[in-house]
């Protein structure tokens, strides 16, 4: 149930002042009309394509209680209640801040360039089964979903769990500041956004705000093994805890123990064998990170393997249908980048098969100068895998194309397209019972289009956009902006 707010500590919070009185209570909060509930403040943001002043007419049609509002002219020419303040896209932010200080709750940031939400979902599931456990929406996780999903936080729960993302330089310092964390995980770095940042080291530092905003008595939840460790853990405001391959030393271990995997406390000795639910030694360090979060946190060792072994991602992530030509399509397309791409081709050739493995690759968005190096990488990456069928589709088709044939590659495995339908029917053609096609490309390049001509799509995409008031431009709300990093 979300909580129930004062209209006093609202303005008192944010520093606006009221306009045709107040509401007396707000219920929810939202920067869309389309999905704003009676109740809820409407948050009338801005950007440089569109501004939510334009909008709050529309939100008292719906029943909203009241608009967050930083034009004069707007609050005038309304009858309900406006919250009038200096930048609407600051007292956001303003708000969640203080209604965080007056949570009783602990919080909990997640970050990395991959694995975030998986986590964050993973940590959640975990503590749920033995104590009142939120965690952020889908992945909202910039300054605008952040704070949304903190002030939907209910009054009862005991721990929270929040997503932090980025994707330039600067932006999670903030961030912490409004969450004010007590622990931290942060996952894999890698060059995800490098278009905005000198280099992946400057990825780590700006991820490592997460590890300097942790108070004295917390911690932060490290990989040992990862590559920019030392990095993270030089920044750690609390206790760095550790987590390894067995040949690492770290304060929790994994290891392979045929078709399981072992998951253990060394101080205490005490472990846990479990069976990830999806394909892929990435869906076991998510899991091994979540694991080493929610023991610190109080969680049993049941409630961790149940949680692990039931575990569904969310929309587009990792998500299987089987079409009525008995190949099963997965939908691996939220995002993209040369970390994930070879992650998800990993999990494709681990999984069971009774056929042919496709992979359908597609462009990574923000990669800057680096941009056709890491899809000719892609496609050597490809090329390695002999039993791997590769389609390579969009504008940079031909660089994955060129690199796949580049290792020795057979030529009749790999085959570029510019167009996503063209591919589609192509890829109809060819593909039946038994295959496997895994989906996997940015965004942007949408891809659930593919997902849908290939009869395997699910709708999930359209449910998620409809959840968060997302149009595919990637404008949310009424065209104002964005909810989401990576």
């Amino acid at each position: 149930m979300k909580p129930v707010i004062p209209a006093g500590k609202l303005a008192d919070w944010c520093g606006g002042r009221w306009l045709n009185g107040n509401p007396g209570v707000v219920s929810g909060f939202s920067f869309d009309t389309r999905s704003l509930e009676p109740g809820a403040m409407f948050l009338a943001l801005t950007s440089d394509t569109a501004d939510g002043h334009a909008y709050c007419h529309d939100a008292f049609r719906k029943g909203a209680a009241a608009c967050l509002v930083d034009r004069p002219e707007t609050a005038t020419s309304l009858e309900g209640p406006c919250l009038l303040v200096e930048h609407t896209r600051e007292a956001l932010g303003q708000l969640a801040h203080g209604y965080r200080s007056e949570h009783p709750a602990r919080f909990i940031a997640v970050t990395g360039s991959v694995g975030k939400t998986s986590v964050k979902e993973l940590i959640a599931a975990m503590l749920s089964a033995e104590k009142p456990t939120y965690r952020s929406h889908a992945n909202w996780n910039n300054d605008i979903g952040l704070p949304i999903s903190m002030l939907h936080m209910p009054d009862d729960a005991a721990v929270g769990v929040f997503e932090l993302g980025m994707n330039h330089p600067g932006e999670l310092d903030p961030l912490c500041r409004i969450l004010k964390p007590h622990a931290s995980v942060v996952t894999a770095i890698g060059p995800v956004h490098i278009e905005f940042f000198d280099s992946v080291e400057a990825i780590a530092m700006e991820k490592a705000a997460v590890c300097r905003a942790i108070p004295p008595g917390g911690y932060t939840v490290l990989a040992a093994d990862g590559s920019w460790f030392d990095i993270l853990r030089n920044q750690c405001g609390g206790a760095a805890i550790t987590v390894a391959p067995t040949m690492t030393a770290a304060d929790y271990v994994f290891t392979r123990q045929g078709s399981e995997w072992e998951f253990m406390d060394v101080d205490s000795g005490a472990s846990i064998r479990f069976t990830p639910s999806l394909p892929g030694d990435y869906m076991v360090r998510n899991a091994v990170l979540a694991a080493a979060v929610a023991r610190r946190e109080g969680a049993g060792w049941e409630a961790i393997r149940a949680a692990i072994e039931s575990y569904r991602p969310l929309a587009m992530r990792w998500n299987r249908n089987v079409n009525r030509r008995g190949a099963g399509v997965i939908n691996d397309a939220y995002n993209a980048n040369p970390v994930s791409m070879r992650a998800a081709i990993d999990a494709l050739m681990q999984m069971p098969c009774r056929g042919r493995r496709w992979a359908v690759l597609g462009g990574m968005r923000e990669l800057g100068a680096m941009d056709r190096d890491a899809h000719v990488e892609l496609g050597r990456y490809a090329g390695s895998r002999s039993e791997l069928h590769t389609v390579a589709v969009g504008s940079r088709s031909s660089w994955i194309r060129e690199g796949f044939l580049s290792v020795g590659g057979e030529p009749d495995r790999v085959h570029a397209f510019e167009d996503a339908g063209t591919a589609a029917e192509w890829l109809g053609e060819q593909t039946g019972d038994g295959d496997e096609i895994l989906l996997k490309a940015s965004r942007g390049e949408r891809f659930e289009r593919i997902a849908d001509a290939l009869g395997a799509g699910s709708r999930d995409h359209e449910k998620r956009n409809a959840e968060i008031g997302t149009k595919p431009a990637n404008a949310f709300g009424n065209g104002s902006g964005s909810a989401e990093r990576a």
